[in-house]
């Protein structure tokens, strides 16, 4: 999977600035109940960043792969975790996100799939969430 995206670099064209756009619309139409704003050169530069507000913590990055794409991963203390990625035609891929709910004699399973998800957002490199383990 290339991460030209993941790079603070600019926007450089019209379409990217349309690209960075797209995203940034996406992102505040999921949490305008909450008011939640972001700030627009974050999706210019394509940067890696944390919101932290009302009760929420976003985690967003940008990537490419065949095509660009915005991966979010939000937590609540009031609900469960959920992780997505956007693309440019609309479609949204759901993905795996930590478990809360651990059913009694299964913990194990538990265990396995929480292990699994952590290999993947906290990898020091393009993991969702590796800012926290910093």
């Amino acid at each position: 999977m290339m991460n030209e995206y993941m790079l603070p670099k600019p926007v450089s064209t019209d379409e990217d600035y349309r690209i960075a756009c797209y995203f940034h619309d996406k992102l505040t139409e999921q949490f305008s109940h909450w008011k939640i704003k972001f700030d627009m050169t974050t999706f210019e530069l394509k940067q890696y960043t944390h919101v932290q507000s009302n009760g929420w913590n976003i985690y967003y990055q940008f990537g490419y792969d065949n095509e660009p794409y915005m991966e979010v991963y939000c937590t609540h203390r009031m609900t469960s975790d959920s992780r997505k990625c956007y693309y440019l035609d609309g479609k949204i891929k759901i993905l795996p996100s930590f478990n809360t709910v651990c059913i009694v004699g299964e913990e194990d399973i538990f265990r396995a799939y929480n292990d699994g998800v952590a290999k993947v957002v906290f990898n020091k490199t393009n993991g969702i969430l590796r800012g926290m383990r910093e």
